[in-house]
């Protein structure tokens, strides 16, 4: 080839007055004698001319060549790209103003960082590159306790949260003095290792995750960590020497104990309690206990496991809180409006010999059946616990007959009635083995019902039923297939369809029922079932009178086909109940 002819002096002057890289580097591929004597010329013209965005050096740290950035480095390559002092998009006040929206900042050291190439990552960290160099745009991340809320990154945050194999270059940045996310950040600690949970042996030996780096609400590493069951991270903290395993958040009195227990971390309860200095019946600032907070927490399979656990290090199964509540009964309690008893802790409890008497209602009168038959999700573990726990509760001989008295602060939907725990296994659990259980107990199938929306009526059981059921906006209405076989028990024990004090009855409310848009399946079905101890021949003869002076009254009307159906339906119901007697005359 003739241009391998020219001397060598006379190339490299034709090649610097090359302006085009593009142009030079097609020169320097066309053989390996140019490629010789012009590569260095188009490193330098690339560099000269310092286009961050077509830098060699992002060129090699975005394409693992590390080849490329060892040349870049021996003609003085720059291997952050950009300078911190001089580049205008990494000022805070053009990130406050821009929100990092315009043009990105991303140096080679973030590049390999995110990309997992770490022999490049080693190299440019030894080699001078800046190790809490910012970048903008690479992530979309935003700060939640500093500000601005886009920062400038630093490379530990790529490693930390998006970098592949993101530990090994977090410990390289760490080991070699990276304390920082982003200029704002607080710094290595809890937050750190939430990320990498390997890197917690190293963040622990640096003093980042002592007794001293609270979070800004002054929960200790250990809490938080206890909390969120990180292992690896809480047996780091327990292994440092200085390690208080009873500290405790202030103002709340909570210690890492009562953290794991309330989130059902098992393996962590187990490590926190063979920890020196650990003991079980620490106290938060309400007097609950580490068991209580056991008994409070989520409804799973580990409250069994928990509860064990924490007796068998000499917790007390019966320590109430200062007003006096039992674990036991907190266990049976519901949280939060959306919440639903932990039955699965309460049969736990029970088999470790938590005594119900020691507390049992609360100031509404709600006892420990109804707490526990309350709304809650159809789940097969959650039903057999309920079961299995009113089944003990009853052989133990505590109270299942008395009705609520809750005050006019209604809460809760649901609780817009005073009743037993009868109706509220009937009407509000909807649990037809429940509803069972305490009708074989001795459960009063006649105990009245108080509804308090309107005017502090009494009603019958069969009404409160019928009405929790089909009028209610709280839950969805049952079909009768789904109500009807609760409906069939109750009557089968002598539940009565009669009104108390002159108010609707039950069977007035199938009555009117497909005067109100529904259709006669509820009358048909009760009519069907029900027999002569449900209702007397006189209260039965009062409404067939009743339905035909309506009749009567709007025979002309769109509603008195209605009346002379349910008339003829009751007739019909009363000659097979009672035969041709007749207490009325037509």
């Amino acid at each position: 080839m003739v241009l391998d002819k020219i001397p060598t002096e006379i190339l490299v002057h034709i090649g610097r007055s090359i302006t085009s890289e593009k142009d030079l580097g097609a020169l320097v591929l066309t053989s390996r004698h140019m490629y010789q004597n012009l590569n260095a010329v188009l490193y330098d013209l690339n560099l000269r001319r310092g286009d961050v965005q077509n830098s060699c050096v992002t060129w090699a740290a975005l394409n693992n060549s590390i080849a490329t950035i060892k040349r870049a480095r021996s003609y003085g390559a720059n291997l952050d790209v950009y300078d911190v002092a001089t580049e205008p998009r990494l000022r805070e006040d053009w990130l406050v103003k821009h929100n990092g929206a315009s043009r990105r900042v991303v140096p080679p050291l973030h590049l390999t960082v995110f990309n997992g190439f770490h022999h490049i990552t080693e190299y440019l960290l030894d080699n001078g590159a800046t190790i809490d160099m910012p970048s903008i745009g690479l992530c979309s991340c935003r700060s939640a306790s500093f500000r601005p809320p886009q920062p400038a990154w630093f490379p530990l945050h790529s490693a930390l949260c998006h970098g592949i194999e993101g530990h090994v270059s977090a410990e390289m940045l760490i080991r070699r003095g990276a304390r920082k996310e982003a200029s704002g950040c607080p710094g290595l600690g809890y937050r750190t290792v939430t990320r990498q949970p390997s890197l917690s042996r190293l963040v622990a030996g640096l003093g980042y995750l002592g007794e001293n780096n609270r979070d800004n609400e002054g929960w200790p590493p250990l809490h938080l960590a206890s909390r969120d069951g990180m292992d690896e991270v809480v047996a780091a903290i327990l292994e440092l020497t200085d390690t208080d395993v009873m500290s405790v958040v202030p103002d709340m009195n909570l210690s890492a104990l009562h953290c794991s227990v309330a989130q059902r971390n098992v393996n962590t309860t187990r490590m926190l309690l063979e920890a020196p200095g650990a003991h079980v019946q620490a106290v938060d600032s309400g007097q609950r206990t580490i068991l209580y907070s056991a008994a409070r927490g989520a409804n799973d399979g580990s409250a069994a496991v928990i509860i064990s656990l924490l007796v068998a290090a000499g917790a007390d199964v019966d320590q109430a809180d200062e007003n006096g509540v039992t674990p036991l009964y907190a266990a049976a309690s519901r949280r939060f409006h959306c919440d639903y008893p932990n039955f699965m802790a309460v049969e736990a409890l029970l088999s470790h010999g938590a005594n119900p008497f020691t507390y049992t209602a609360d100031h509404d009168g709600m006892s420990i059946f109804h707490q526990l038959l309350g709304p809650c999700p159809s789940l097969r573990e959650v039903v057999r616990s309920r079961r299995a726990v009113l089944l003990r509760l009853v052989e133990l001989g505590v109270d299942f007959d008395t009705r609520c008295r809750i005050g006019q602060n209604i809460v809760e939907a649901h609780l817009e009635s005073d009743g037993t725990p009868l109706f509220f296994a009937a009407a509000i659990a909807r649990d037809l083995e429940c509803t069972e259980i305490l009708l074989r107990a001795g459960a009063n199938p006649n105990s009245s019902v108080l509804e308090r929306r309107r005017g502090h009526q009494e009603q019958s059981i069969l009404y409160g039923l019928f009405r929790h059921m089909w009028d209610n906006t709280y839950q969805s209405a049952p079909p009768l297939s789904h109500a009807g076989p609760i409906i069939v028990l109750l009557l089968r024990h002598g539940s009565s369809l009669e009104s108390i004090n002159g108010e609707e009855c039950a069977l007035g409310y199938a009555c009117r029922r497909q005067r109100d848009g529904v259709d006669y399946t509820l009358l048909d079905f009760l009519l069907q079932h029900a027999t002569g101890r449900n209702i007397s021949l006189e209260y039965l003869e009062s409404l067939i009178a009743e339905n035909e002076r309506q009749y009567g009254r709007c025979h002309r009307e769109v509603f008195a086909d209605h009346y002379d159906v349910v008339r003829q339906k009751l007739v019909n119901f009363k000659q097979r109940a009672f035969g041709q007697v007749t207490l009325w005359q037509e």
